[in-house]
């Protein structure tokens, strides 16, 4: 099964989080907004650095505004409309520091994002692994 399969077989699975490392970000994009019947889903991504961009816009449109790692879940949880995809780049980050608040918030999350047809991808580059 080839990347883009995969990716097809994870949204038409209602797969709510999707964890990619990889760090081809815009390839991640390019095949997200490719995906066939993936067209009915606005897309958008964010990072630390440049906030929200909107790569296609849905219906209805996600309202984007100033997030921070401290806001940007609860944001989602309450603002994300159904039928699109967010793309949460370096999202690793955040996860170190807050593990335990941001793993229960996205299983919080989980059993709403399913039915409404929304998505969450973290992309995170391949981490060097330390040796002793």
């Amino acid at each position: 099964m080839d990347f883009r399969q995969e990716l097809e077989a994870l949204l038409a699975a209602q797969v709510p989080l999707i964890h990619l490392v990889t760090y081809e970000e815009d390839r991640v994009m390019r095949e997200l907004a490719e995906l066939p019947g993936g067209q009915r889903l606005g897309i958008a991504s964010w990072d630390l650095a440049d906030g929200f961009v909107t790569h296609r816009q849905g219906q209805p449109a996600f309202p984007v505004k100033d997030c921070t790692t401290d806001t940007l879940l609860q944001h989602l949880a309450e603002k994300l409309p159904p039928n699109h995809i967010v793309v949460l780049k370096d999202f690793h980050h955040s996860w170190a520091q807050k593990r335990a608040y941001i793993a229960r918030k996205l299983r919080n999350m989980v059993a709403r994002l399913r039915p409404q047809n929304q998505y969450l991808v973290f992309l995170t580059p391949p981490l060097a692994v330390r040796s002793s």
